[in-house]
């Protein structure tokens, strides 16, 4: 057979994603004393990725009363949209009926989502994303014929918000153009916006006419589940289109399921069923309907106040072992090492380069993302101490 008629013949491989790239070297490394405190997910003291117990006692009463498993409509399950909604917006739900929700696969499929309907309908195809991010915020928005703009955030040496250079950078932005702000647990500096710095990046973003896009994937881990979404109040105050993305991967440990939902919040209903309607033809286009175990498990939780009591309880215990692992981390490595120390959630910086991060992965056995990103979670009582004496041998 003639190998000129293949197809396919001059494929190159696809660039491996540098995070999915490094488990896959952490799961091939034969060392006992490998400490993987790169991958995105929340982990026990027992270094196991974490399955909360009301996720599966709702989940058991779920397989006793389940009678089919018929499609869900394309906005997805009816219940886990009204107790979405109600977690994310609280009693702005009650008082506003401009607000439209749909589940989707994960926060990334809303993020897909949304930069699939801003590049058909918007008047700018323009993304602004803070200079340290999430890495598939640049991808996916690329990937929809975005043109890329960053904002400084991080500034590496004070290890802060530099809030004048992201003033800075917006006030370059056009009307139409898209902003992602994190809404808490910043991915992956920790740092988040303080109260008044939102009150200025609302009025900038509605005196430029910006599409302000909330990725929200840590609620509950950072201060509360109220405190965590106050960015959401205080940019309803001027700013009436707004897209929120959350997640509950990481507060439900729901990683498989893959359970989020996109919410748009507009001036008028009917601009809001306009938009649900585009938005429903863009998720029948792609995955027809979301999958319904997650959102029934999310829902079953949510809805009934014992089961959402408990909830709160372990989410509670996933917050504070993380900041005593945090603390602890803090008191065993040297004063002299640069790092972010005030910060939300499960990760931080580490001013290390490239070069000692390869170094620890190859000699040491530890794993870190090349942005020097690590996940306090994955410590532990019986990793801290090798992983500090390392770091204070090594930096």
């Amino acid at each position: 057979m003639n190998k000129k008629n293949y197809v396919f013949k001059d494929f190159v491989f696809g660039k491996k994603d540098p995070i999915f790239g490094l488990v896959e070297k952490f799961n091939s490394d034969s060392r006992e004393e490998k400490i993987n405190l790169c991958i995105g997910i929340y982990k026990n003291e027992l270094d196991k990725v974490h399955i909360l117990k009301v996720v599966k006692q709702a989940e058991n009463e779920i397989l006793k009363s389940e009678l089919n498993k018929n499609y869900l409509p394309m906005v997805g399950l009816k219940e886990f949209i009204e107790c979405s909604q109600k977690l994310i917006l609280g009693n702005i739900v009650i008082n506003h009926k401009n607000i439209v929700t749909v589940q989707t696969v994960g926060g990334t499929g809303a993020i897909r989502i949304i930069s699939e309907f801003i590049s058909k309908f918007g008047i700018s195809k323009r993304v602004w994303i803070s200079n340290f991010s999430w890495k598939n915020h640049f991808k996916i928005f690329k990937s929809c014929g975005f043109e890329i703009f960053t904002y400084k955030y991080f500034d590496i040496k004070s290890k802060k918000i530099s809030f004048s250079k992201v003033l800075e950078d917006l006030n370059k932005s056009k009307r139409g153009d898209v902003i992602i702000f994190q809404g808490c647990c910043h991915n992956p500096t920790g740092l988040d916006f303080t109260m008044c710095q939102l009150e200025y990046l609302s009025d900038l973003s509605y005196k430029r006419k910006l599409i302000p896009v909330f990725d929200i994937s840590y609620q509950g881990l950072g201060n509360s589940l109220k405190e965590d979404v106050r960015c959401i109040e205080i940019f309803l105050k001027k700013n009436l289109e707004i897209f929120i993305v959350n997640s509950y991967s990481k507060n439900f440990c729901l990683y498989s399921e893959r359970v989020g939902c996109l919410t748009f919040i507009s001036e008028s209903s009917i601009l809001a069923d306009k938009v649900l309607s585009q938005i429903k033809s863009i998720i029948r286009n792609n995955y027809s309907t979301p999958p319904s175990h997650g959102a029934m498990i999310v829902s079953k939780i949510l809805s009934n106040g014992y089961l959402k009591n408990k909830w709160k309880l372990e989410l509670k215990c996933m917050r504070e072992r993380t900041n005593k692992m945090k603390i602890e981390f803090f008191k065993r490595i040297k004063k002299k090492f640069r790092i972010t120390r005030n910060t939300n959630g499960m990760f931080s910086i580490l001013d290390i380069d490239k070069e000692k991060i390869r170094f620890l992965r190859k000699k040491y056995a530890i794993y870190l993302e090349e942005s020097g990103r690590i996940n306090f979670s994955c410590l532990t009582d019986r990793n801290i101490s090798y992983v500090c004496n390392v770091l204070n041998k090594v930096l």
